[in-house]
């Protein structure tokens, strides 16, 4: 049986210098997503879309998603080069 996990999502305000994106604040959010074990990153993109926190137009590839089964952590590589943090998510559940 999968192992579902309920997440709370958390926006990030960014500051940007020479040196690339830094979060300048978190912010809670009212959204959460419900994943399993195996759940891919592009689906975990697919439904922080759905909840219109990245736009729908922005490739699957362009994201990363890491950490471990307590935070999660997703960036955008913008420019192709720089990684730009974008949210986080935390297990509530």
């Amino acid at each position: 049986m999968l192992k579902q996990r309920t997440y709370k999502v958390y926006d990030y305000d960014l500051w940007r210098d020479d040196n690339g994106y830094y979060v300048n604040n978190v912010f809670e959010t009212d959204i959460t997503i419900v994943i399993n074990d195996y759940t891919s990153d592009k689906e975990i993109i697919r439904k922080l879309k759905k909840e219109g926190l990245l736009k729908r137009n922005l490739r699957y590839s362009s994201f990363e998603v890491y950490g471990d089964t307590d935070s999660l952590y997703v960036e955008y590589y913008s420019q192709k080069t720089e990684l730009m943090p974008i949210c986080e998510l935390r297990r509530i559940d």
